[in-house]
């Protein structure tokens, strides 16, 4: 208690002091010196990793240096900046720091808190600030997983998409160990007090500390003897994470103007379930982007680093034709169907998917995603067991999956309809409607089928379901990770160091999370796009998806809330009568607090994600999404099982 006692008497400061100059930290070269050398990589994000770089859109570059770098615990380098080279931060990256003691876990704002309360230093440890000083609202995790309480990351998670371009600050606050303040890391002390003794790792943060942040916090009113950690980071431009697809969607669209996808049916199973009348299976000729079609594909790219045509290859598709439109006569519709994590075409054969097909009477059609589907997997294993920085290699072959989509759509109104598979026995007259503008994707569905719907020129009106937006931001608490950081564990054994390494991805992940693409969904829509409608339909206490993660995409989308509603989403404007853009929360009883209190997996299935596609509501409600174009609250009161 002494110790500690002695340590929180130096930080009982004012924010600008005289005193002698200390020795010299000697921290490695590289290091990032505001933890004093408890660790050279946090902050992060953090400019002090940003370094010059005229060809990039900011004029920067993200690049660590090797004494900040994550390594495995065979000696390799588990750095992602070094795979892609990113011109600042992402908008939605978890924002990782410590204190190298252990800290208390009162006073934070956590996940089920009000939102509100992270806009004050008064109800407040944390407050992240815009370039004008406005405080960002966020949520904070003490990483429950932590073996050693003086390595315990303090995680913040913003609630809105930070500004693309932007400088934010951060600054943490009273925070309290042992029922007294935690002490200040010594180099962040030594900024603050003016006692870096003019050493060059410390100028970057003195010139932030004395041009902006010291004035930030006075004007937040922290309180400057509590004040433990202070940085900012700038994020990244729009372009940096979206050139790659915009170019793929300009050169498919392109290639389609001048050819028909040539479709071969290689497969017609009859009568394989009661609710199904056939199976189509077959390959669709599309434009190729990669060096190869398979996993672990990368964009081809011409002498200007662009991406470019490598011939054309094929991809596979799958129709399932429910019996429901083998009895209507006439031409039934369609529409394209997005599968689930790591899945492939054994979801849309399964029991749930055919049901809703069936009760919809669609033909529902349906590609892998690539890159994300089920012989992606071995590849990512390989990678984050042996080559941690390269493991999302895997983005590069998702805009190779993207592609695919756009052809599917242009093939299904231009050729599926005369095709023998898609005809009446005996009349020769097709069954199935030429149109690919109706879109329902289910969890990965829906995390990638935003930025395929905000790309793809036929996609009108899409129903997403229990997905969400942030890929690092829910890992921590979406069992479907579980193995993904099962296999993180096994290369990066510190809990500390696994989630400096999660945050890390996020800008890589960014080039295909759906934060990226929700602004060209409806908002601003890409050109050649048609006006859309967009329906998002989850549960509360999903505990594969969890919900903070869906509530930050439905405001990225810039959904309404259909009314009744079982509980208010912050940041979301309530909807009565019809809509074009909107949220239906379903209840289903779950103690969703406790639940989503700690950034751990949950313990136990509430049944919630794969719940929501099997209720009749929500297939009503898409029904007449698909039918007449039109999003309504359809239950009688709030939507629930019942």
């Amino acid at each position: 208690m002494r110790l500690v006692g002695s340590l929180v008497a130096t930080s009982l400061v004012c924010f600008s002091c005289s005193a002698p100059t200390p020795p010299p930290l000697n921290l490695a070269a590289g290091c990032q010196p505001l933890l004093g050398g408890a660790d050279c990589m946090l902050p992060y994000p953090s400019d002090f990793f940003r370094s010059p770089d005229a060809t990039k859109v900011t004029g920067f570059r993200i690049e660590l240096s090797p004494a900040a770098r994550v390594m495995t615990k065979g000696g390799a380098s588990a750095d992602p900046h070094q795979a892609f080279v990113a011109d600042g931060f992402s908008p939605v990256s978890p924002i990782v720091a410590m204190l190298p003691v252990d800290v208390t876990d009162e006073g934070f704002v956590h996940l089920p808190d009000a939102p509100e309360l992270s806009l004050s230093a008064t109800t407040s440890h944390t407050l992240i600030l815009d370039p004008d000083g406005v405080p960002v609202p966020h949520f904070v995790d003490l990483d429950p997983n932590a073996t050693d309480p003086a390595r315990r990351a303090i995680v913040l998670h913003p609630l809105l998409p930070l500004r693309d371009q932007a400088r934010y600050s951060v600054f943490l606050f009273g925070v309290q160990s042992a029922g007294v303040l935690a002490p200040t890391p010594e180099g962040f002390r030594r900024v603050r007090e003016g006692l870096t003794g003019g050493e060059a790792a410390f100028a970057p943060q003195v010139e932030a500390w004395n041009d902006r942040l010291k004035g930030l916090a006075k004007k937040a009113a922290i309180d400057g003897s509590k004040l433990q950690l202070a940085w900012e980071f700038t994020v990244g431009s729009q372009e940096n994470v979206t050139n790659d697809m915009l170019r793929v969607r300009a050169l498919t669209i392109a290639w389609l103007e001048s050819h028909t996808p040539e479709v071969t049916v290689t497969g017609v199973e009859e009568n394989t379930d009661a609710d199904v009348w056939r199976v189509v299976h077959g390959t669709i000729s599309m434009p190729l982007f990669t060096d190869v079609p398979d996993p672990g594909a990368k964009l081809r790219r011409g002498s200007d680093g662009q991406v470019t045509q490598n011939g054309t290859s094929v991809f596979p598709f799958i129709a399932i034709v429910p019996t429901s439109v083998r009895d209507a006569t006439g031409v039934s519709g369609t529409f394209l169907y997005g599968h689930g994590f790591f899945g492939g075409f054994d979801e849309l054969t399964g029991g749930s998917a055919r049901n809703l097909a069936f009760k919809l009477g669609r033909t529902m059609i349906g590609a892998e995603w690539w890159g994300m589907a089920t012989p992606d997997v071995g590849k990512i294993a390989e990678a984050l067991l042996g080559h941690p920085a390269s493991v999302l290699q895997f983005t590069d072959r998702v805009h190779q999956g993207y592609a695919n989509w756009i052809v599917l759509g242009s093939a299904v109104e231009k050729v599926f309809p005369s095709l023998d598979a898609f005809k009446r026995p005996g009349t020769g007259a097709p069954y199935l409607e030429g149109d690919a503008s109706k879109y329902l994707g289910i969890s990965q569905g829906t995390i990638l089928g935003v930025g395929m719907v905000a790309t793809n020129p036929y996609v009108k009106r899409a129903a997403m379901q229990v997905g969400g937006s942030g890929f690092t931001a829910m890992m921590f608490r979406a069992e479907p990770f579980m193995q993904f950081l099962d296999l993180v564990d096994s290369s990066i054994s510190d809990p500390l160091d696994q989630q400096k390494f999660i945050a890390s991805l996020q800008r890589q992940m960014d080039r295909i999370d759906p934060n990226t693409f929700s602004r060209y969904v409806q908002k601003e829509p890409l050109p050649g796009s048609p006006a859309r409608q967009v329906l998002l339909q989850i549960g509360l206490g999903d505990t594969e998806v969890p919900n903070f993660a869906s509530y930050l995409l439905a405001r990225t989308l810039g959904l309404n809330q259909l009314q009744p509603a079982p509980k208010p989403v912050w940041g979301l404007e309530a909807a009565t009568g019809t809509t074009d853009r909107a949220l239906e929360l379903f209840d289903f009883g779950v103690d969703v607090d406790a639940l989503n209190r700690d950034a751990a997996f949950p313990t136990f299935d509430s049944g919630v994600h794969d719940g929501v596609r099997r209720l009749q509501p929500t297939i009503d409600q898409t029904a007449r999404l698909f039918d007449d174009g039109v999003i309504a609250h359809l239950c009688s009161g709030v939507c629930n099982p019942d």
